[in-house]
Order: structure tokens, then sequence, then C-alpha cells
């Protein structure tokens, strides 16, 4: 559409202020939401990833074993992104549905969503669309799927890995469907890596792209998912009571569960720390990764300082402990080493790449999160001492305990769950060579799932600015925010981004 030619239907009213000034223009806001938080149909297996119904999908997947999860989260399985919602909207309900709002979690972006769409920006028109994606497939691989279906033409990556208009938003894609040629973008989490991939490999998408607001997004990945493939999902370090339960049921809980279960499933494995964090974090004074060694009583500091790759590539028993656990089956294990390369060429690809003049970012902070990774490794070899105690009572009870020699000759008793399945991790170790500003451990130092290093890594500190209880920010000035106390999940519903995203859309739709 030629911006200076008034459109035709829905967008026929466009108003000018001297010649071929625009006091009103239509642009589509298009939300994508964070992984899992896109509602999955699985048709081959007869069953859904839906989070929009707890008591009849979701319960299923928390009760559900390691292998089953994995077979119906393998990419290559079809799945198809739900287009009616769990529950008939309010209002509008055709319209929404037209605009992919069935397709994202309705308890994470509901609120978010109709606020969005109820805001008005003076002649301007701003249809609100969600685009909801299959996020179990590699991230690069999505966002071509995401550049065919707006623009509603196939996409492809140098000539590999054509993808297809879906036809979701019909054959003219989304912005036929929006009747528009102008396209802001508003992403959660993971939707920004995908976004960002979308935009990297296509040029027309880039050129109908008017602005970018990435929300809590892991820039360059996050040692949680490291940690949690290494040391299992437990409480209460990933969430307490019945809710938190569930979720830890269902992507673990055990060590080796959650390898297991994304074995298969490459785009959430995606989101394991790059090398670009590894490094941001020893500027900021800490590594990443560290460990002690028992045989050395436990008394120096070891950081990674080789590729992470590597590191991920190895078992539990290595120094640091690897993800590819030893007591998983052989397939297992061979998926989840090309899961590691993919990784590796994911990260290879995007780096830091972003849509240079009209991307901005905000962040979380000052939360309990996993910034950095320790563990106290047991020791490399132990052994079992049987004793039999309460003799004088009876029958005597047969107890086995789980020692080792440490370098002074002292016995030491060794917990089975805390000292060997989890390695050792400890969530708040004491660095002696690290500053007293460094981001250590599991502590304030993000959104509880990313950490602020990563969620801030697009742009330095001179173009980061605090979120002021206003939400007004000059944006000409700052292209990104810090949002202290806001929280990963539910960042969208808090009522000060809400402000900050509709400040943003005003300055851009104004001025960009």
């Amino acid at each position: 559409m030629n911006p200076t030619t008034p459109a035709t239907g829905s967008s026929a009213s466009i108003c000018r202020d001297g010649l071929n000034q625009l006091t009103g223009r239509r642009v589509a806001i298009v939300f994508v939401p964070g992984v899992m938080g896109s509602r999955v149909d699985l048709p081959d297996a007869d069953d859904a990833w839906d989070p929009d119904r707890p008591a009849g999908n979701m319960l299923g997947w928390a009760w559900a074993s390691s292998e089953a999860k994995r077979d119906l989260l393998d990419s290559a399985a079809r799945g198809v992104i739900a287009r009616d919602p769990a529950s008939r909207f309010g209002s509008d309900h055709a319209g929404r549905v037209d605009r992919g709002w069935g397709g994202v979690r309705w308890a994470s972006y509901g609120t978010f969503l109709e606020a969005l769409g109820g805001w008005t920006f003076g002649a301007n028109q701003t249809p609100v669309y969600a685009y909801g994606y299959d996020w179990r497939q590699p991230i690069a691989q999505i966002g071509l799927q995401m550049a065919a279906d707006i623009l509603g033409a196939s996409q492809s990556n140098g000539g590999r890995n054509a993808v297809f208009n879906q036809d979701r938003f019909g054959a003219t894609g989304l912005i036929g469907h929006a009747d528009t040629e102008e396209i802001l973008f508003i992403t959660h989490s993971m939707g920004g890596l995908v976004t960002r991939m979308a935009l990297k490999q296509c040029a027309a998408l880039r050129e109908k792209t008017v602005a970018v607001l990435h929300g809590v997004q892991p820039a360059t990945g996050g040692p949680l998912l490291y940690r949690r493939m290494v040391t299992g999902v437990f409480s209460p370090i990933d969430g307490s009571g019945f809710e938190a339960m569930v979720f830890r049921n269902i992507i673990g809980p055990g060590p080796g569960d959650m390898s297991t279960i994304l074995s298969r499933c490459p785009g959430p494995m995606q989101l394991l720390p790059s090398n670009l964090l590894r490094d941001a974090c020893a500027t900021a004074g800490a590594g990443m990764i560290t460990w002690t060694e028992f045989e050395e009583s436990r008394s120096t500091i070891h950081a990674v300082t080789e590729s992470v790759y590597e590191v991920f590539r190895r078992d539990e028993t290595a120094r640091p402990p690897g993800i590819v656990r030893s007591s998983l089956a052989a397939p297992i294990r061979t998926n989840i080493g090309s899961r590691i390369s993919g990784i590796q060429s994911f990260h290879d690809l995007l780096g830091s790449w972003k849509l240079e003049e009209k991307t901005w970012a905000f962040y979380g902070s000052e939360l309990g999160t996993d910034h950095t990774i320790h563990f106290d490794c047991p020791p490399v070899s132990h052994r079992i001492e049987v004793d039999v105690v309460g003799v004088g009572m009876g029958d005597g009870v047969v107890v086995e305990n789980i020692v080792a020699t440490d370098p002074s000759g002292r016995t030491v008793y060794l917990d089975q769950v805390t000292d060997l399945e989890r390695r050792g991790f400890n969530p708040t170790p004491t660095l002696p060579g690290a500053p007293s500003t460094a981001p250590v451990g599991h502590g304030p130092h993000g959104d509880e799932t990313v950490p602020r290093l990563s969620g801030s890594a697009l742009f330095p500190p001179s173009e980061t600015t605090t979120l002021p209880s206003s939400g007004t920010v000059d944006f000409a000035t700052y292209r990104q925010v810090n949002a202290p106390g806001v929280q990963h999940e539910p960042a969208f519903r808090n009522a000060g981004i809400q402000q900050l995203v509709r400040n943003w859309i005003q300055h851009v739709i104004s001025s960009v």
C-alpha cells in the first residue's frame, strides 16, 4: 500500500496535515508470546499443549512419563496452532479469533491483549494480532515461518528450509488481513528471539517493520535451563505450592528428566546460555559456571573459560557437569548431542543482532534468579558402608552410608540427592575473588527466569534508564528500560509495563 494513497475498505479514512503528511496511519500490532505460551494441537498423537486447560490437559502432562513427553514434544511430529480459545471471548469473538488471539495462553496474555486492543492513538488505527507458534521447532525455523505467515509468501534461508504461508490469516498473510504495510512487534521472552530471527532472515519483513519492543528477552540465553538439566527441578528454588508442583512434574522433576523431555525439541533448548553470556558474567566479575573439586578440599574456585557447548556435551560426572547424563538411554544421549550442535549454530547465527534504529527493550531485575551456577563437586569415587542400627530393640535395621575420604584423611558422608544427583549445586556460593557488585549464584539478579545481563544484552548502559512510576520514558534517548521487581511470566500483566508499552506505541507511531 502506497503510504500517500488512501486505503480501501476498513482503512479508508486517513487524515492529512499538509502535503503528504499523514496524521493517521494503519499499523498492525503483532504480539509474540514466550516459550510454551502458545497453544499447540498435536493431531498425530490426538493430544495438545494447552495451558488454558489446566485440569483437562496440563495435569495429564504432569503425570506422564518423561519418555511419553519426549515423544509428544518431538519436533518432527505435526503441530498446529490452536485457533479457537479454551473459552469464548467476551466480545468481538470472531474478530479476535481471526487475529490469532486463540493461539496464545489467555491466562498469561489475555488482560494485556484486551488492554492493548482498547487503547487509541489519535487518528491512527492499530489492529492487534497475536502470533502463536510451534515452540518445539528450532528458533530460526520458527522465524522463517513467522515471516511467511505475516507476508503471505514463502520464505527460505539461503534456499534451505523453505517454508510457506500456513494460511492462518488468509492467502495474503497477516498484512493482507490487517490491510496495512506497517507492523509493530511486541515480544515476550523467547518471542523476542523468534522475532529477531524472522527479521534477520527476511529483508521484506524488515522493510515493513516500524518498530520492535522486546520484553524480558533471554537475549543471550540463561543458566536456569542448564542448571535444571543437571539438578532436576525442585522446591523451593523452582517454586512451591500446587501450581509450581504441577509445573515441576511437567518439565522434570528429577535429574535427566528435562534432558529426556527436550531431547527432540530444539526450540526450548536454544534458551541455554551462550558464550556471550559467559563473557558478560566474566566481565562483571564472576564466572557464569564455577565449581570446586572435592579432591582439592574445595579450596580453589574454578570457572568455565572454554566454550559452554563443550561443557553441555559432557555427562554429569564431568567438572563442571554436563547435561548428557550417563544414565540416559543411548538414543536420548545422541539426540541431546544433536540439539547442542543446533544450539551452537543458533547462537552463532543470531549473536547480538537486532533491527538497528527500530528496536527497544525492557528487562526485569532485583528478583531471585539463577545468574551464575556453582557446584561443590562430589568426589570422583565413593564407597558404601553398611551399619546395623536398633539391635537392642529387636531386629536391626541395615543402613547404607555413602562415604568418601577427603584429602586430610577425614571421612565425609555424602547425601544421595544434594551431593550426587545435584552434583553439589550451591545456589548461594561464596566466591572470594568476586567483587561485591558481581551477580553471583541465585539472588536478586533478574526477573526470576532471565538474568539481567542477558535481558539487557542488546543495549549499553548509556542507552538504559530505570522505569519511572509514571511509565514515561524519553524513548528518543533511551532504547532500553530496567524494570525492577517485574516478574518474568506475568510481565505484561504488570500495570507499569502496560503503561510503558502504551507510551512506547504512542512514541513510535508518531515519530518513527
